[in-house]
C-alpha cells in the first residue's frame, strides 16, 4: 500500500471515499459527512453537554453548520468574507481562533474560580 493512500480494493468497493480540499486530502466511509459524525455526538452527550462550539474551515465543515443551527455555536475560519456559509460567526486565521478559544477558557477558569 502507497503512504498516505487507502487500499485500493476499499475505494473501489466505495467503501471509502476520497474527498480532496486545500492542502488536505479526507478519507472517510462513504456516506457519512461531519453534518452526520455532529449529530452522532450531540446524542451521545446530550446530558453532558450544554452546548456545542464548532470551528472549520472547509466546505466539507458546512454539514457541521447546518446540524448545529440553533444547536451550537458555529465559526467559519477564513479569510474571504464573500463565501457563503451556514456558520453563525467567522474569524479570518487559525491564530483568531486561538485568541477566542483562550477568551472563553478565561471566562470558564474566572466562573469556576469566582
Amino acid at each position: 500500500m502507497a503512504r498516505g493512500r487507502p487500499p485500493k480494493s476499499e475505494v473501489r468497493q466505495n467503501i471509502i471515499e476520497v474527498l480532496h480540499g486545500k492542502r488536505v486530502v479526507e478519507l472517510k466511509p462513504r456516506g457519512i459527512d461531519k453534518g452526520t459524525a455532529v449529530r452522532l455526538l450531540l446524542r451521545r452527550w446530550k446530558k453532558r453537554a450544554s452546548c456545542a462550539l464548532y470551528f472549520g474551515d472547509d466546505e466539507t465543515d458546512e454539514a457541521a453548520f447546518r446540524v448545529l443551527k440553533g444547536r451550537g455555536v458555529t465559526v467559519l475560519v477564513a479569510e474571504d468574507r464573500s463565501r457563503e456559509t451556514a456558520a453563525e460567526f467567522r474569524v479570518e486565521s487559525p491564530a483568531q481562533v486561538h485568541a477566542v478559544l483562550r477568551v472563553l477558557l478565561q471566562g470558564f477558569d474566572e466562573k469556576r474560580t469566582g
